[in-house]
């Protein structure tokens, strides 16, 4: 089906949006009435096209169980994490990577079945698919840490996981789903009733350049940016800003449990 023709909508923009709609048809039939949800890099732009979706449903003049008849649930907290409303600018060394990955791979896309013999994936070895996935799982880390002795056991569990287990095409879905993607314009929509916590690092290669995960607290007005404490003293803060686009590596993991339960019980213990 072409997407010229798909309501009018970028193919990123409908391809998120029918993620968040699986997404909360889910939900309902899990039969969750209140949540909480955290979304990471592409999950989190899913996460705002979920929120978008429920508020739009919701009537503005309405209140109390009104909304919850709007709504097929209630989202009460939500963190966003190393994800964008818009595609952001991305650093040259990804950029590159994008579109040379996009161009060479994009054929598999169009193929009804299995790639032909002798092209594209079905005669890929592990050590070519290794070299084309080495530059994106950097990107999800710094340089400095890949220089340590946890960054380089990190990288080699993602290389893993990416390379081997990973189809091509799959990876070329989920490159093509951001493309044109901008989510802005319904964010306005999220209402204060879901507490919007956003985490994005100062070393993020792939939501670069900064400020660019930084845009989603403009449009979200009560979103609230991920709490720092040098000196690692105050419960649910991080001791710096200091971390990459897979963000979650980068302390101990007590240090994002602590951030997490602080952020979803409001402070309480």
């Amino acid at each position: 089906m072409g997407t010229s023709i798909l309501d009018g909508r970028q193919p990123g923009e409908l391809s998120i949006r029918l993620m968040a709609q699986d997404a909360i048809a889910l939900i309902k039939h899990l039969g969750y009435e209140d949540i909480d949800i955290l979304g990471w890099s592409m999950g989190g732009a899913v996460a705002q096209q979920l929120l978008i979706i429920l508020a739009s449903a919701e009537d503005p003049e309405s209140s109390g169980e009104n909304d919850r008849a709007a709504a097929p649930f209630r989202v009460h907290h939500a963190l966003l994490t190393a994800t964008f409303a818009k595609v952001p600018h991305a650093e040259p060394v990804f950029e590159k990577w994008c579109t040379d990955f996009v161009s060479t791979y994009f054929p598999l896309l169009l193929a009804r079945d299995e790639p032909e013999e002798g092209k594209g994936e079905a005669k890929m070895s592990d050590e070519q698919k290794r070299d084309i996935m080495k530059c994106a799982v950097e990107t999800f880390f710094d340089p400095e840490f890949l220089k340590t002795e946890k960054g380089r056991t990190v990288f080699d569990a993602h290389m893993h996981a990416i390379a081997y287990k990973r189809p091509i095409a799959q990876i070329v879905r989920q490159v093509l789903a951001v493309h044109s993607l901008d989510l802005r314009p319904g964010l306005h929509l999220i209402k204060p009733s879901t507490k919007v916590l956003i985490i994005h690092g100062t070393k993020d290669e792939i939501v670069a350049p900064w400020h660019e995960g930084k845009d989603l607290a403009d449009h979200i007005k009560h979103a609230q940016w991920l709490p720092i404490d040098p000196d690692g003293k105050i419960e649910g803060r991080v001791p710096s800003e200091e971390f990459g686009h897979a963000w979650w590596h980068y302390f101990e993991i007590e240090v994002w449990v602590r951030v997490v339960q602080t952020f979803t019980k409001d402070g309480k213990k």
